[in-house]
């Protein structure tokens, strides 16, 4: 990452934090529109697929990468992240996202936090990952290696994501929003 770029990440970290702080002050549900999100995020809602009982955050390491939103754990079980999406084998951003969550996890100890549903309809667990108390989830959006993508289901860290979105997109960060630089 050249100084320009990392640059770019420090002031979307910063409007990451600056959003979970005005929404935990003010109890807003999203980042204010300031910050750039050009529109409220669409709430998915769809089938739900898997249980919805409660699960207890656990820790594991993560043992292989399948792309920039799927990790397999130590066991052998899939892991998808919660919120958010990388793009597919073929896609523009794959191999980016692929190495940069490789860079952040592979072979660390990570924490696994559910929320909403326990397992998607391939059954993979759904969960949000943290490496050294950091949302893996909510770093990939900032740094543009994936987007947003927010079920009903799905509360918790939604200021977070959003805001990473929005601040993504402003500044153009990432393989995702590389065209949308404001000039």
């Amino acid at each position: 990452m050249d100084a320009h770029n990392t640059e770019r990440v420090i002031a979307v970290a910063a409007l990451v934090a600056l959003a979970f702080a005005a929404g935990y002050f003010f109890g807003q549900g999203t980042p204010p529109t300031e910050l750039g999100a050009p529109a409220p995020l669409t709430i998915i809602s769809g089938k739900e697929t898997g249980a919805v009982a409660p699960v207890a955050a656990e820790t594991s390491t993560v043992t292989r990468v399948i792309d920039g939103d799927t990790v397999v754990i130590l066991g052998g079980e899939s892991v998808r992240l919660i919120g958010i999406d990388a793009d597919e084998k073929g896609g523009s951003c794959y191999e980016a996202a692929k190495k940069r969550l490789e860079e952040l996890v592979l072979d660390k100890v990570v924490t696994l936090k559910p929320e909403g549903n326990d397992t998607d309809q391939y059954g993979r667990k759904l969960r949000y990952l943290f490496v050294d108390g950091g949302n893996v989830n909510v770093r990939l959006v900032a740094e543009g290696m994936a987007v947003a993508r927010l079920y009903a289901a799905n509360t918790r860290y939604r200021a977070d994501i959003s805001a990473a979105e929005a601040g993504a997109r402003q500044f153009g960060v990432g393989c995702e929003w590389k065209t949308n630089i404001k000039q």
